[in-house]
């Protein structure tokens, strides 16, 4: 587990050791923090599925969402399987309002974000 705090309350937490990597974020995903968050994706680019854990993101502005989509691009165009957790109110208004949630599948729990995970990683 990697955890890249800042001193404003914002963290990212990540779990490679488990299949698939889980990137926990927390505090708001903003201008300030999405360079962070951007830190975290990277670690992870070569798994196969990756979790990114935004339940305890209660703000995010256009930087945080640029970094967001970005990230979910970038581990998609390296082969992995991207499922974004998140059962806010206010941050899914967002992702639905800005069509985030036709681009990658939206889970409420960690652990049915792993299902949408292995389902996908099945052979066809």
């Amino acid at each position: 587990m990697t955890a890249l705090p800042n001193e404003t309350g914002f963290s990212v937490i990540i779990h490679r050791d488990s299949d698939p990597a889980v990137i926990g974020v927390m505090g708001d995903l903003d201008s300030f923090t999405a360079c962070e968050l951007r830190a975290g994706i990277a670690e992870v680019l070569d798994s196969r599925g990756t979790i990114l854990d935004i339940r305890e993101v209660p703000f995010v502005d256009s930087a945080g969402l640029g970094a967001l989509v970005g990230g979910i691009r970038r581990l998609r165009e390296a082969g992995g399987s991207v499922v974004l957790c998140c059962s806010r109110a206010s941050v899914l208004r967002l992702l639905r309002m800005t069509g985030v949630e036709r681009i990658v599948d939206i889970t409420e729990s960690p652990a049915e974000a792993r299902r949408v995970i292995a389902d996908a990683l099945l052979p066809a």
